[in-house]
């Protein structure tokens, strides 16, 4: 199970490297103030796909990130 809290920490920090968020791409939003209380439909859907693009591209990469992770550390046995 150690590729489920990689893969959470990875998209973290995707998702802040990227200042780019997953879950508000599946819902079709964007925020960028600093409140957070500046949400709003995002109306072309030509970047709602992009967005979701964007978003599940960012999904596999952490699943990979993960999956190599807990790889090594499984094959260097640090995790039993």
């Amino acid at each position: 199970m150690t590729i489920v809290p990689l893969y959470a920490g990875l998209l973290g920090v995707l998702q802040a490297k990227e200042s780019f968020c997953v879950g508000f791409a599946k819902q079709g939003v964007y925020d960028v103030s600093e409140s957070g209380e500046g949400r709003r439909d995002v109306s072309d859907e030509a970047y709602r796909r992009a967005d979701r693009i964007h978003a599940v591209a960012l999904a596999i990469e952490a699943l990979v990130g993960a999956t190599v992770g807990a790889a090594c550390l499984y094959l260097f046995g640090l995790v039993v």
